[in-house]
């Protein structure tokens, strides 16, 4: 089973290809498809919220430049 985005895209090919074509890019271009590296952004952000400090806030600013390089 896949996951909710590879079944829009799926749906897309099958019934619009042309469009799929010209938009599924710029649609996986706005989304972090890679598990790991939203994890990482979610257990960075959680640590930053229960304990704001200097270090939590470069954690997080980690997470998202490597979740980010993965687009």
């Amino acid at each position: 089973m896949g996951t909710i985005l590879q079944e829009a895209i799926r749906v897309g090919i099958k019934t619009a290809p042309e469009a799929a074509m010209r938009e599924i890019p710029q649609i996986l271009d706005l989304y972090i498809n890679d598990v790991k590296r939203l994890n990482l952004v979610y257990l960075a952000a959680k640590r930053l919220c229960l304990q704001d400090d200097q270090f939590a806030r470069e954690l997080l600013r980690r997470a998202v430049a490597e979740a980010e390089r993965g687009l």
